[in-house]
Parts: C-alpha cells; structure tokens; sequence
C-alpha cells in the first residue's frame, strides 16, 4: 500500500470516492473524518505504509461528531443599566432539551468570577462585562435565552461575532456549533424615561389637596376682604 496515499485515490481503471473532510446532517449536527479503517466498527486503522493487500478489501471512513467552544458575553448600557445587576440565562439543544453541560465544559476567567454564577441544568447569570465559555459543545444548533426584563424597562439584543446581524429587542439567540468556536453578546439597554403619568391610585389625594388648597385660599381671600372693610 505504500504507493496508495489514501482509498479514496484510486487508479485509472478505478472510481474514485469522494469522502469530504466533514459531513451535515439534516439536524445540524458537523461529522469529521477520522481516517480509514479495515472493520465496519472503526476499530483497526489503516497502514498505507507498512500494510499490504492480497484479496479484495473494504476501507471504511470513520467520521466522529465534531466539537467547538461557545462563549456567552453581556454588556449593560443606557443611563438607568444596573451594571451589578445579574441577568440570567439558560442554554439548551434547539429543540428545547437539555444541552447535557457539566461543570467540566465550562470555563469562567479568574476576572469573572465574582460576576458570573453557573447554576446547573443549563442556568447561569452573567453581570456587566462578564462571560462564560462552554467547551467542546458536539456540534449542532443551541438556544440561548435570557430571561424577561421588560418589566424592569430593559430592552435586551444580542448578536453572533462582531460582524453579525444584531437582533434587536430580542432575548432568544440562536447559534450552530460546528468546528469553530462561535461567540453571542447580548446588551441590556436601560435610559432614562420621565414618568408623565398619573397613578389612578394617588389621584384621589391628588383632589384632596386641591381642594384642601381651594379652600385655604378662599378663606385668605376672605380675610382680606374683611380687613379691606
């Protein structure tokens, strides 16, 4: 076999097999090839340069599943954004199951370490400037969601790399992982927003004093009036 590079190179009189270095399947899922092997199990590897053929023989492709890192980042913006304030997220499958994290994939810099909380089943909490790696995630696609601040007048975006398209008011990223590392920010934006409102609940003592107002400048009036006289 020294003579034969690879399988897949065959001679003239041959057809030559394509084996791609990765393989997509319909679910997303990123396969790379491992090399060649003399058994359908993948177990014995090829020699091209010490081996030799004298029947007939099968080589099989092995391609196993592959791995990247995803790093989750926050940012907090606008006059009114708590940057002590610990947002929460959950990262699963695409489909909604468990992504299967243990404390072993996970890597949070000594820096961070006081502003992110990893909580288990997926849950953890990123402050201000804050981020946090999962390792060698399996290829495939992964949701990440950060739970709602509407209320608390937070308008949450997130974006993929620094090149990607930034989706505004939206707190569910969606990212594929295949054979590089992929990173999401997400921004939490607060301003400054000047209540113009009137409660319905403190519009009954706002008539009161009105007309508690009312009355003590009627009676100043009076006064007055009497002393004109």
């Amino acid at each position: 076999l020294n003579t034969i590079a690879r399988p897949d190179v065959k001679r003239d009189d041959q057809t030559e097999a394509v084996c791609p270095d990765t393989k997509i399947t319909a679910d997303g899922t990123v396969y790379t090839f491992k090399g060649w092997y003399t058994d359908e199990n993948c177990t014995r590897e090829a020699d091209f340069v010490n081996g030799t053929i004298s029947t007939d023989t099968t080589f099989y492709a092995k391609y196993v599943p592959a791995s990247a890192n995803l790093t989750i980042s926050k940012t907090v913006t606008g006059k009114l954004g708590d940057t002590n304030k610990a947002f929460t997220f959950t990262i699963t499958k695409a489909d909604g199951t468990a992504a299967n994290i243990t404390n072993t994939n996970i890597e949070i810099s000594e820096a961070d370490r006081a502003k992110v909380e990893w909580k288990g089943n997926g849950q953890f909490t990123l402050k201000d400037g804050a981020s946090i790696t999962f390792k060698n995630l399996p290829s495939g696609e992964y949701k990440v969601v950060e739970d709602d601040y509407s209320d608390e007048k937070y308008d949450t975006s997130w974006q993929i790399g620094t090149d990607g398209e930034v989706h505004e008011k939206n707190s569910t990223a969606t990212v594929t992982i295949g054979t590089t590392e992929q990173t999401v920010h997400f921004t939490n934006h607060r301003t400054l927003e000047p209540d113009l409102g009137v409660l319905l609940d403190t519009l009954p003592y706002i008539v009161i004093l009105a007309v508690v107002a009312g009355g003590v400048a009627l009676l100043m009036l009076r006064k007055h009036r009497k002393e004109d006289d």
